[in-house]
């Protein structure tokens, strides 16, 4: 992995004001009460408050506020309710077939299912992106990636859904998704949307812009073995470091995978595997991964003939041998001494399910090493109504610009039609030998190109001394190859190339 240990500081850094669209978590209604509960970060400590609700939320649980906190509106995977708590308009039938008919009012059941952001540069229009799950035959799970769009400009701010279940990603039986993610852009406005292929080592890319979304574009990359059986990938975990420079794939029974991550290109690299050996009987299907705030230490809660939390240093030179267990239970009754969703809060603790209905475990330092995390058995008492379901999914709504990078600003589109800033490769492509490229600069400006493997890891780099000109590229060897083409510092223009 690269060592990177002035990213956390460039993050803090690159944010120029309060951001709160992750502050309020919420949970699902609790048994045998009519009330639900959620977690408010607005208050310091945080404080679990109990509310009326009318949607139950259980494996497919997303919200978002405003900047102050706010809540605007949340989805179970069935319905978008406003922030009253009230269907929104054109709010219902997310995700229609037989899996949410399966589900009813319990809400979607698929675990990081779902999640809001807003268009970049609009303070009306808002995504959800969201995985749609169903039956292909046999019992073998199909899913797609669909967006909807809200809008907050009707019904007074209530908001109206204006479109709703468009596929950007449909599949087959070998080509199945789950569990995406999303990272900003190094320019700190634009949004990077990943989603891993569950039955290959693949991952799509798209990305948010203020023109909308672009992409798909696929990556292979990664120690995941292509299979025809879905269930030896069938639960799992992804998340990005809250700098949004490490990536983190987690298959449950079978290993983690750390990547390094480029926010100007979307590209994964270096990748490093941690293998581990699950117990089967144990219940795993809570288990999960998280970055401590600094991205040095990954914490992995696992069933192997019990319950552990695990930590690991990812700038250790040998990840896999810097594990430490610093929890252990072998009590099978998970309301004893459960250990699974955890996620990290925004005043920087990590919390986790315990599995029962009395309290959150906490991590309450967990940019330290070993037992100095601070580890807090049931540490967050809950009051006399406790949380039920899933943990939620937020992206990192915080994120600033990566200062110092060749992106690390703004160029619109309509910059790029005035400046006549574009290349394209010359055919064929897919190619067997050389390549040409065909380029035009502004006058007066400085130009390169640089060429990248499927790992990031830069070929070769061309600077160019016309404004106008041919670039003839070597040969490869067979692979996937990304050009970008970067103008005073900036990188404009991204292309993908094919030898074989």
């Amino acid at each position: 992995m690269k060592n990177m240990p002035f990213l956390f500081l460039l993050f803090f850094c690159s944010v120029l004001k309060a951001q709160k669209e992750d502050h309020v978590w919420l949970f699902s209604h609790t048994y045998g009460l009519p009330e639900a509960t959620q977690l408010d970060f607005n208050y310091t400590p945080p404080e679990l408050v109990t509310v009326e609700r009318e949607m139950y939320l259980m494996a497919t649980n997303a919200s978002i506020c405003d900047e102050d906190g706010n809540l605007l509106m949340y989805t179970n995977g069935i319905w978008i309710a406003d922030k009253l708590g009230e269907m929104m308009e054109n709010g219902d039938s997310l995700n229609p077939g037989d899996w949410a008919n399966a589900a009813g009012d319990a809400g979607y059941v698929v675990a990081q299912g779902a999640f809001f952001i807003q268009k970049p540069g609009n303070d009306n229009l808002y995504y959800l992106f969201h995985m749609f799950q169903d039956y292909l035959g046999g019992g073998v799970p199909l899913t797609k990636f669909y967006y909807s769009l809200i809008d907050l400009g009707f019904n007074n701010g209530l908001g109206k859904v204006v479109e709703k279940n468009v596929p950007l990603l449909t599949g087959d039986y070998l080509l199945n998704y789950n569990q995406a993610t999303a990272v900003r852009h190094a320019n700190g406005r634009d949004w990077w949307i990943v989603v891993p292929n569950h039955m290959q080592p693949q991952y799509f890319r798209f990305l948010l812009t203020p023109e909308g979304i672009q992409g798909p574009w696929m990556q292979e990359i990664g120690f995941k073995e292509p299979t025809d059986n879905w269930w030896d990938y069938s639960f799992g975990h992804r998340i990005f470091s809250l700098d949004g420079v490490r990536f983190a794939d987690y298959d449950f029974l079978n290993y983690i995978q750390i990547f390094d991550f480029d926010r100007c290109t979307g590209l994964l690299s270096n990748p490093v595997k941690i293998d581990y050996q699950l117990d089967p009987s144990w219940n795993n299907g809570d288990a999960a991964i998280a970055f401590s705030p600094s991205g040095r230490f990954l914490y992995m809660t696992r069933a192997k003939n019990g319950y552990e939390l695990v930590q690991y240093d990812v700038l250790s030179p040998d990840i896999q041998e810097s594990e430490q267990v610093l929890v252990f239970c072998n009590e099978p009754n998970g309301l004893i001494c459960g250990i699974g969703n955890m996620l990290l809060g925004p005043d920087g603790r990590i919390y986790v399910d315990a599995g029962d209905t009395i309290a959150f475990h906490v991590i309450n330092k967990p940019d330290s090493l070993g037992l100095a995390c601070e580890f807090s058995y049931k540490g967050f008492p809950f009051p006399v109504s406790y949380p039920n379901g899933i943990m939620p999914y937020f992206p990192n709504y915080r994120l600033g610009a990566l200062e110092g990078s060749e992106c690390d600003s703004i160029t619109s589109s309509a910059e790029v039609l005035v400046r006549p800033t574009a290349f394209f490769i010359g055919s064929p492509n897919p190619a067997s030998g050389p390549v040409t490229l065909q380029y035009e600069l502004p006058e007066g400006s400085n130009g390169y190109f640089i060429v990248s493997d499927i790992m990031g890891r830069e070929i070769e780099r061309h600077f160019v001394e016309e404004p106008v000109g041919l670039l003839r590229l070597a040969s490869y060897d067979s692979g996937l190859y990304l050009i970008r083409l970067v103008v005073d510092g900036k990188v404009v223009q991204s292309e993908k190339l094919i030898q074989y």
